[in-house]
């Protein structure tokens, strides 16, 4: 807490990661990413599509662990992610997973 400059680094690369993270949801997995300032982004999933439950479940069969905001409060309804910003390569490697799994329902 006594380097805020370190602090002020990492606030800067965590938003270049999210909004890289957000236009490759958007582009790629055809996810709606609803802009925020945290380190994760909230991805409301296509009309059509199954619930947020659903997709968490066949995630975790490719080891990808995303969340159901749903738990996030009661506005929140049954088709919304919350997915953590993680390092550009694993980024990646969430929005082809995810593709992948969108694809397949």
């Amino acid at each position: 807490m006594n380097d805020p400059d370190y602090y002020a680094e990492r606030y800067d690369e965590t938003r270049r990661l999210r909004d890289r993270l957000a236009d490759d949801l958007r582009m790629d997995a055809g996810v709606e990413v609803i802009s925020g300032v945290a380190n994760f982004v909230l991805c409301l999933l296509p009309a059509g599509c199954p619930t947020a439950s659903e997709i968490v479940q066949r995630c975790r069969a490719h080891g990808l662990y995303v969340r159901d905001a749903a738990s996030m409060g009661g506005r929140i309804g049954p088709d919304v992610l919350r997915i953590a910003v993680k390092v550009r390569e694993t980024n990646r490697q969430v929005v082809n997973i995810l593709q992948k799994v969108l694809r397949s329902s």
